[in-house]
């Protein structure tokens, strides 16, 4: 009885202290909080690591031998445990990818030499990329784990193109060597524009003001070279060997009986019904435009860790309990001339305090004064506080507070994560009666700076994204002059610009109708929907000029370009929603939604290229003596 009643004025006194109570404890009294500061160098995977491990080995042998139960969070924990996930995803979803991919490009075209061929030409630059990434030191970030699937949607697309030309020049009676030359001929500029539109994509990322997405750009730009060389180099080398036999059959025939059911019917009702298509096209793409509009970014915290891991959970209790994880602090400086006790700078303290108490979403805010506060007679008093108060604080968390040789203190809040839209908002409020309070006579020359791990991050997150965005408009905008200038037709350029912009739109809309909000996933996304688009487009257009040059018939090049192109379209499509499928299964929730919404662009991209594209050739193309068919001979002359 005698210990209980003692353990029950330990809690009542620890739930009246300022410092305790709501900060380090609960209001049952059931959990506490234990803060531990990271001190040494910098604070990299490779020294946060050991670091953790040695803290969650000492959690876990309490918890074994005690009745109490240790958790830990934090950015260090939660770093390394993303870590983890990332090195272990990275792997598992890159050979399960493969192996799906593989299978379904096997049942595709039904032969193990084609199928083999595609996945190893596509898969070889893939390796070359990440092993470069290997050798010059490159880090593998939250960012950097979509890169082998960029990289392999690339070479793919393009592989899938070459072996449905060899097989057609195999159809024809070439042999093999001769298809294989034949392959290179026909889409070797193809397939080397498709890569240089994906890299100047991608080298757009290089204007960002992040390092790292400057050095994401610039590997994807170098991968979609090295997919390049690899795939237009292995595909007809070994194709060109025989390896791959072909029966006599009809081009329809190689795409598969369900292909072959349903091109015919569907071309026919694109091309008679062009101006319906077309006009619906544009209607839509201006009602997703303002629907796209709607679309705001925002990131948390939580959404790159499993869901159900320790730190997560051990988050939101934070949250709930303590007022959050994240940071908002204030840096007051005061001028050289006053010391650190002046009345001034109580002032300034005092001021700082009840902007952050009052601030909405600001939980506790902590600083000298609340240890001062301790002292009797401390809150009464108005003369300068006595220098030896403040030596009663301990040095560590004394100089973790106010520094009075550098003549600045720190008070900072806590904050829960509730995504930095909302931070964004609450912090420019913040920094605005911050600065009302710095104008005010007796705190001329103080300087009241906002600073915290919340703020850096919202600024950096925000700088993130919009360099990310800027970078694919400013591609969009490079992309259509390559075409331009590749095609040397304005007229077709304009004509490309649909069908590539309305996945885009599409992909949009889905991510405002599903609640989501604008992340570093989903931007990634409308890189991958861009590329994708740019690729088919490139193919079907150069299939359509090379048609056209047999009787400069435009609904029937179209139609033999839908029937030989589109089947290559379906069966990239099919695999690489395949392929991206396994990443579903990942344990972070950025790369579940990077995944989902990428299923969606590739698919837009394939309706753009298969049902707009085509109507809008038919609507607007023309012939003449300036046209891809007069070109396409004077070239064909010179072969």
């Amino acid at each position: 009885e005698i210990a209980q009643r003692q353990a029950e004025i330990a809690r009542q006194e620890a739930l009246a202290h300022p410092l305790v109570a709501g900060r380090l404890l609960t209001a049952d009294a059931r959990k506490t909080l234990m803060i531990v500061r990271l001190s040494g160098g910098e604070l990299t995977i490779d020294n946060l690591q050991p670091v953790v491990g040695a803290i969650r080995e000492v959690l876990d042998e309490a918890n074994q031998t005690g009745t109490l139960r240790a958790r830990m969070t934090g950015l260090p924990s939660i770093r390394v445990d993303v870590f983890t996930v990332i090195q272990r995803d990275y792997r598992l979803l890159l050979w399960l990818g493969a192996a799906l991919a593989f299978s379904m490009a096997l049942l595709i075209f039904r032969q193990l030499s084609a199928a083999l061929i595609v996945f190893l030409a596509s898969m070889m630059g893939v390796f070359w990329i990440v092993g470069v990434m290997g050798l010059v030191g490159e880090k593998i970030t939250v960012i950097t784990t979509v890169l082998p699937t960029l990289v392999a949607v690339i070479g793919l697309t393009d592989a899938i193109h070459l072996m449905f030309e060899y097989r057609h020049q195999r159809n024809l009676g070439f042999l093999p060597r001769e298809s294989a030359g034949n392959t290179i001929r026909y889409l070797g500029v193809a397939c080397g524009l498709t890569s240089l539109t994906t890299a100047i994509g991608f080298s757009s990322l290089a204007a960002s003001n992040l390092e790292i997405i400057q050095r994401f750009g610039l590997a994807c730009a170098v991968g979609a070279f090295m997919v390049f060389a690899s795939v237009i180099t292995l595909v007809p080398l070994l194709c060109g060997t025989g390896f791959v036999r072909t029966r006599k059959r009809s081009l329809s025939y190689q795409a598969g009986s369900i292909w072959t059911k349903i091109s015919q019917p569907l071309i026919d009702f694109v091309l008679r019904w062009r101006w319906l298509v077309t006009g619906v096209a544009i209607v839509l793409t201006i009602c997703l435009s303002a629907v796209a509009m709607k679309v705001r970014p925002d990131s948390h915290l939580s959404e790159n860790m499993p869901p159900d891991s320790e730190a997560a959970l051990v988050l939101h209790d934070v949250d709930q309990h303590f007022g959050g994880i994240l940071t908002v602090s204030v840096v007051v400086q005061w001028p050289a001339r006053l010391d650190w006790n002046a009345s001034e700078v109580r002032e300034a303290l005092d001021g700082v305090h009840v902007l952050l108490a009052e601030t909405p979403g600001l939980h506790h805010p902590t600083s000298i004064r609340d240890f001062l506060a301790l002292v009797p007679g401390w809150a009464e008093q108005k003369e300068p506080i006595p220098a030896h108060q403040l030596a009663l604080i301990p040095a560590g968390i004394r100089q973790s507070l106010i520094r009075p040789d550098l003549k600045r203190l720190l008070v900072t809040a806590r904050l829960q994560d509730h995504g930095i839209a909302r931070q964004k908002q609450m912090l420019k409020g913040l920094q605005q009666r911050l600065q009302s309070l710095n104008a005010q006579p007796r705190l001329r020359g103080f300087e009241l700076l906002l600073t915290g791990s919340s703020v850096v991050a919202a600024e950096n997150i925000s700088q993130m994204l919009v360099d990310l965005g800027q970078s694919l408009g400013l591609a969009t905008i490079v992309i259509f002059v390559v075409l331009v200038i590749a095609y040397r037709s304005l007229r077709l350029g304009l004509i490309c610009l649909l069908p590539n912009l309305l996945p885009l739109l599409i992909t949009a809309a889905v991510i405002v109708f599903s609640g989501q909000s604008l992340r570093v996933a989903t931007v990634l996304v409308f890189t991958v929907c861009l590329g994708v688009a740019v690729d088919d487009t490139i193919h079907f257009v150069s299939r359509f000029r090379r048609e056209l040059e047999v009787d400069e018939d435009i609904e029937a090049a179209l139609k033999r370009t839908f029937t030989a192109v589109g089947a290559a379209l379906m069966t990239s499509t099919l695999i690489l929603l395949v392929g991206f499928s396994s990443s579903l299964v990942s344990e972070l929730p950025h790369i579940r939604i990077f995944v989902g919404l990428s299923c969606v662009a590739i698919f837009s991209a394939l309706l753009g290229d298969l049902l707009i594209l085509p109507a809008m050739l038919a609507c607007f193309y023309r012939t003449g003596t300036n046209s891809s068919a007069t070109m396409c001979r004077s070239r064909r002359k010179r072969w």
